[in-house]
């Protein structure tokens, strides 16, 4: 009962900041009417000008400029990549860049990166997590919406030590409507269609990869 009422405030939060960012916070009266009641608006209200949207945007252009690059150099005029390195590292280390922009290129990260920083903007945390395609042999990261967020354990340095995620998908076989679920921690990663597990295997890593 403690984890669905802290999903429920939690989701019901998101949705506030939602709608703020859309300007559609005073389109719904019934969805909002608890909201309004609260703060003592009128019942009918609207908003002239949407200075959310405005803030949020400002972020995805200021934060990470630059051209995107395969070698996180400087361009020939000197200007900086979007992830610039340190010299240092490129010139001792040009492997573990290469094999970092390399995971960034294929989470398709020069457009990604503006989803990025506009969800931390708009919500304040982001939860990116590292997904493994063994069949694609590839390694990338994935920014997960927080509406699929059921769960989040952080320990004191505010690691991710586990998480779960839930969502609507159509099953294959009976074409209905049953909810996703993953779950990850230190020792296991498991999913689910509706009740049934699909698949559990040991973590591999000995750590969740995650970072929020």
């Amino acid at each position: 009962a403690i984890e669905q009422n802290l999903f429920t405030a939690r989701s019901g939060y998101h949705a506030l900041l939602q709608a703020l960012y859309d300007n559609t916070i005073y389109e719904d009266a019934a969805v909002w009417q608890a909201y309004k009641a609260r703060f003592r608006l009128p019942r009918s209200i609207r908003a002239i000008y949407n200075p959310t949207r405005r803030a949020v945007d400002w972020y995805p252009g200021h934060i990470y400029p630059g051209p995107w690059t395969n070698d996180g150099r400087p361009l020939p005029d000197g200007t900086l990549p979007a992830l610039p390195f340190a010299p240092d590292m490129l010139a001792d280390r040009p492997q573990l860049a290469a094999a970092a922009l390399q995971a960034l290129a294929w989470g398709n990260w020069a457009a990604t990166r503006y989803v990025y920083v506009r969800e931390g903007a708009k919500f304040g945390s982001v939860l990116a997590v590292v997904t493994d395609n063994l069949e694609r042999r590839k390694v990338y990261p994935e920014i997960v919406p927080l509406r699929y967020l059921r769960e989040l354990v952080l320990d004191a340095s505010g690691n991710v030590k586990a998480y779960a995620i839930e969502y609507q998908i159509v099953d294959d076989m009976t074409r209905r409507v049953v909810t996703y679920r993953r779950k990850v921690d230190r020792e296991r990663i498991v999913e689910q269609r509706g009740n049934q597990p699909v698949t559990e295997i040991a973590n591999p890593y000995g750590f969740v990869p995650a970072v929020w």
